[in-house]
């Protein structure tokens, strides 16, 4: 694979702030208000573990963990998930134990386990620029889930051909987004 910009990778005050730089893009009245809680839901309906990727500094799995489900983030830069780790301190102790942060890429990853669900929010699917850098990645999240799991990544701008040259089975889920394995193609 050919090597991403270490923008998040390089130590630095974007890093840092990251969380509070965004903290208004996710208000209410925006069109991404309240998508950790839909994630949440999401979470629950399906049960753990919960895949996360690019998961950077745990928004949504931390959300996912205190709603007592199992997530297991990674995320390419060591910067992200050291501000993830630093928010365990905070949590309750059973949130605390829910939550798992590695590092991985998504373009080639591999966990060892299956999930039943596997999710990509806030638009990070969007930093694969090529298709064949998005095949990698949605065949590596089809090798981690269960039968009859389910997948979902928020995108703003990405058609939806990437998803259906995916090869394997697949229907229209929870939105146009979400795939499931197992299901009738």
């Amino acid at each position: 694979m050919a090597a991403m910009t270490p923008f998040y990778g390089r130590p630095g005050l974007h890093t840092e702030c990251y969380d509070a730089m965004h903290a208004t893009t996710f208000a209410p009245g925006t069109s991404l208000a309240g998508d950790a809680e839909w994630y949440v839901a999401l979470a629950r309906e399906c049960g753990g573990p919960v895949l996360e990727g690019a998961s950077g500094t745990g928004r949504v799995a931390w959300e996912v963990a205190r709603a007592g489900v199992e997530v297991v983030g990674f995320d390419l830069s060591a910067g992200m998930r050291t501000r993830a780790e630093a928010k365990r301190s905070g949590m309750p102790a059973d949130a605390a134990g829910r939550a798992t942060f590695v590092a991985g890429d998504l373009r080639e990853f591999d966990l060892g386990r299956v999930f039943p669900l596997a999710i990509v929010p806030f638009r990070a699917f969007q930093a694969l620029l090529t298709p064949e850098e998005q095949m990698a990645s949605l065949a590596g999240f089809r090798r981690h889930l269960a039968p009859g799991g389910g997948s979902c990544s928020t995108s703003s701008t990405r058609s939806t051909s990437t998803w259906s040259r995916v090869p394997g089975p697949r229907t229209s889920g929870w939105r146009t987004s979400s795939t499931r394995t197992g299901a009738p193609g």
